[in-house]
């Protein structure tokens, strides 16, 4: 109609399109891309490889370049904490050694740093070495009783042996000290055992027999068994002069070493002169010093004391010269009171 007839308009067709809006069926597989199958795993394996990877690299910048653990050496002896830390690749340094109560001698006491810290090949370690426990001296405990040294001894961080050891001393008195083991002035560790030697008192020895003996050769025997001589010259007409009449003690008496013992001596036979001033000497042993005086007194001999009087219990244990012994009248009686 006027111009022509109005075209009806149709739509275009569109490759790969059906008439009426409908897609082909091959559409997917012109227009998406293809995937390849059986690549999944592949990729999960590629991920943990680099996650493994960059952990690794971290650690080794965190822990620097070359790092290794410190091995322990507490406890070890120099020469092997030596060899431990250079099979390692470390150098050793040395702080100043101390003394310890645990650690022995020559052991290594402490390390810096302390083991299994992770430090640079080549880098130095520092060790220190024990010296054992701190050295102390022996003190001079001579003449101390036992408890006086044992105390000392505490002091000096020392401790006593269980049980000491007695020996006889002529000076020392019974119940103190002769000496230490070891020796005072000896360096031993805090905590060591110290014996003590105690003195029991002067040895005993036997008055040997050395009646009819000249003096010289009695004094001589008498003198090295470490006995003391009191010479006391009388007449007597029985011995020869200048020999051994009897002795006080007696022979086979055991006395301490150091006593006196009192020789008498013979001077010969009294001249008929002299006969009528020769008393004989009483035994008075046993009696109170005083009524030993006056008994002595009436034979015309004269007393003297050896000892103190204590109380009125003392009494006169010996005699100097003995009973029985004949001399001039007016001799010294030494009695010894107990």
């Amino acid at each position: 109609h006027g111009g022509g007839a109005r075209r009806r308009s149709r739509p275009r067709a569109t490759a790969g399109f059906a008439l009426g809006g409908r897609l082909a069926p091959d559409w997917r597989h012109r227009f998406l891309p293809r995937r390849p199958r059986g690549r999944r795993p592949l990729v999960a394996v590629v991920i943990a490889a680099v996650v493994l990877l960059c952990g690794i690299v971290v650690s080794r910048a965190l822990s620097g370049p070359g790092t290794t653990p410190i091995p322990p050496l507490v406890g070890l002896d120099q020469s092997v904490a030596v060899q431990a830390l250079t099979d390692a690749g470390f150098a050793v340094a040395y702080d100043e050694a101390a003394t310890s109560d645990t650690i022995p001698a020559g052991k290594v006491m402490t390390q810096e740093p302390a083991s299994a810290v992770r430090a640079a090949r080549g880098s130095p370690v520092r060790i220190r070495l024990s010296l054992g426990r701190a050295k102390v001296r022996v003190p001079d405990v001579a003449t101390l009783s036992v408890a006086e040294a044992q105390a000392r001894l505490t002091r000096q961080q020392l401790n006593l042996s269980a049980t000491p050891r007695t020996e006889a001393n002529d000076t020392i008195p019974a119940g103190n000290v002769i000496r230490t083991e070891p020796a005072v002035n000896t360096e031993l560790a805090a905590g060591a055992q110290v014996t003590l030697i105690v003195s029991s008192g002067p040895a005993m020895v036997t008055v040997p027999n050395v009646i009819n003996m000249p003096i010289a050769t009695a004094q001589s025997q008498l003198g090295a068994l470490g006995l003391k001589v009191t010479r006391l010259d009388i007449n007597d007409g029985t011995v020869q002069s200048g020999n051994v009449i009897r002795t006080s003690p007696d022979p086979g008496q055991p006395v301490a070493r150091g006593s006196v013992v009192t020789v008498l001596v013979s001077k010969g036979p009294l001249d008929d002169e002299d006969r009528g001033d020769l008393v004989e000497v009483p035994d008075v042993t046993g009696q109170k010093y005083q009524n030993a005086a006056r008994e002595l007194q009436r034979h015309g001999l004269r007393a003297e004391r050896n000892g103190f009087i204590f109380f009125d219990n003392s009494v006169v244990s010996s005699m100097d010269p003995p009973p029985g012994s004949k001399v001039k009248r007016g001799t010294k009686v030494t009695l010894t009171v107990e």
